[in-house]
């Protein structure tokens, strides 16, 4: 990618927060965080089609500490301005974007107070004007999302390419979150019609989709998902990644093993 686009966007995006966000977010340190992690989510995601232009990511979750979360789903208008500060800075580098960029904020306990984890990603159809997607209609059932997935506590992929996934505490569920605060049987994800449908099963801590308890909702890119407090992000992509996995995520193990036999 060219070090000019970059310089830019640095300058133009780091502007916009300083100016603008100094009011909704007074502690410099905290807009600095912010900065590095969208540039950082930025310059690692944006890719460049074969004509020069840079094409950049239109989904962005930021995952924080509670106090921090408090402060940005406060402000109603907050996440639109960031939105429209990562479009603003993005097009005058040069950057190009599909859809006009989402901003996401997801709580997680195991973000220090002072850090912001940014994901971004794009929507299916930036990618696969960007890269050759793989023709899979004969492997997969038309009715099951392609080359979608979650993202585990923002670092871990979980492939789906099931029609029928269970997720919760006990082994023999496809996505198992080796967790005390997940139910056994926690939650479901059904495919229909291309869309993933998420059903909570009853669980105790309840499964929540960006912040709202649901029994039962479709399941959109950029959506995210928390299962007692286990952040999972939903997202379709063009890298054929992943498989049937456990996820450990207890305080300071991050082991994340894959599982391997026979389908279920």
């Amino acid at each position: 990618m060219s070090p000019t686009k970059l310089d830019r966007l640095e300058m133009h995006l780091q502007t916009l927060i300083e100016g603008r966000l100094a009011r909704l977010i007074p502690a410099p340190h905290i807009r600095s965080r912010l900065f590095e992690a969208l540039m950082a989510a930025l310059e690692a995601e944006a890719l460049i089609s074969p004509n020069g232009a840079v094409r950049a990511p239109d989904h962005f979750v930021f995952l924080v500490h509670h106090n921090l979360a408090t402060v940005l789903q406060g402000e109603p208008h907050l996440l639109e301005d960031l939105a429209g500060m990562v479009q603003e800075s993005g097009e005058a580098a040069g950057f190009h974007f599909a859809c006009p960029p989402v901003v996401r904020v997801s709580q997680d306990s195991r973000v220090d107070p002072d850090q912001i984890e940014v994901i971004a990603r794009f929507q299916q159809d930036e990618i696969g004007a960007t890269t050759a997607m793989p023709n899979d209609k004969e492997e997969r059932p038309e009715h099951i999302p392609a080359n979608a997935c979650l993202i585990v506590d923002g670092s871990q992929v979980f492939t789906l390419d099931q029609e029928l996934i269970n997720i919760g505490r006990h082994p023999e569920n496809d996505l198992v979150l080796v967790d005390p605060r997940v139910s056994r049987k926690h939650a479901q994800l059904r495919a229909t019609h291309g869309r993933y449908i998420l059903s909570d099963l009853g669980s105790t801590g309840g499964t929540y989709v960006n912040g709202q308890r649901i029994s039962q909702i479709t399941l959109y890119p950029g959506d995210v998902v928390s299962l007692a407090g286990i952040t999972l992000v939903y997202i379709q992509e063009s890298s054929d990644i992943g498989g049937t996995q456990d996820v450990d995520t207890r305080p300071g193990d991050d082991s994340f093993s894959e599982k391997q036999g026979s389908e279920k």
